[in-house]
């Protein structure tokens, strides 16, 4: 996990910074099952994931309870309920 993060934040900078191994040290790797929920609907959401292997689906509900695809995501992209993460609701 830690290689291919490392390769994209480099190719993102267009150099390596001086402190990229403090950065990754502060990832940690999770396995997550196909259909697993990683932020229950209601949940104060604490993680930024970065897609190793896979595919990540962010769904919403509606009022029937029909799923409703906001996005996918893939290998080297990054997925996180921004409002969430960043104020703490």
């Amino acid at each position: 996990m830690h290689s291919l993060l490392r390769q994209h934040i480099i190719e993102k900078l267009g150099h390596t910074p001086d402190d990229l191994d403090l950065v990754i040290e502060c990832f940690e790797p999770i396995q997550a099952g196909k259909r697993e929920v990683l932020v229950e609907i209601g949940q104060v959401c604490h993680h930024c994931f970065f897609l190793v292997k896979g595919c990540l689906q962010s769904a919403v509900y509606d009022e029937k309870g029909m799923e409703n695809t906001l996005h996918l995501d893939f290998e080297g992209e990054w997925r996180t309920v921004m409002g969430s993460f960043l104020e703490g609701t």
